[in-house]
């Protein structure tokens, strides 16, 4: 702890030099001009306004009882299930894109067609990622070069595509 300057008696703020010089004429300004011009709001109510004021409105006022329609039980109830039915609904039509789908519950023939149309075995890059791993393609040495065409000619004619599926 700090021990020297514990009693600082200056406090840090100022005042403007010459700021309460001016101070007492200008309060008694003030004042004086409050005695000339008076305390008034300057609204004034004429008088006896309040008095009459009841007297002015009754003949305007309207004493005929009005009947406001009611709602019905029916729709009292059938707005809060409708709101809550198409709250259900669009929650189930936003949840209905997340189900996963299983290639056993694929259709063979649909997914022929797909590997068919989309040429997915004739690119020999996804040749080459699917038989990256594979240690029997580093075992085997090719001496002839088989033309495409041909094997594919033949894989057509020669092997069912459910039998290369399944495997």
């Amino acid at each position: 702890m700090e021990k020297e300057n514990k009693h600082n008696k200056d406090l840090g703020f100022q005042v403007p030099q010459d700021f309460f010089k001016n101070f007492e004429e200008d309060m008694m300004t003030q004042w004086n001009l409050e005695d000339k011009l008076g305390k008034e709001t300057g609204f004034e109510v004429p008088d006896g306004y309040f008095e009459t004021l009841e007297e002015q409105l009754l003949p305007v006022v309207d004493d005929k009882v009005r009947q406001l329609p009611k709602k019905s039980n029916v729709t009292t109830f059938l707005y809060p299930v409708l709101a809550i039915a198409a709250m259900l609904a669009i929650v189930l039509t936003l949840n209905s894109g997340n189900e996963s789908v299983d290639i056993a519950s694929v259709d063979t023939s649909v997914l022929e067609d797909y590997l068919i149309e989309e040429s997915f075995l004739y690119d020999d890059a996804t040749v080459d990622i699917l038989f990256a791993d594979n240690d029997i393609l580093d075992n085997i040495s090719l001496t002839e070069s088989v033309d495409t065409d041909v094997l594919y000619d033949y894989l057509e004619d020669e092997m069912d595509l459910n039998e290369i599926i399944t495997e």
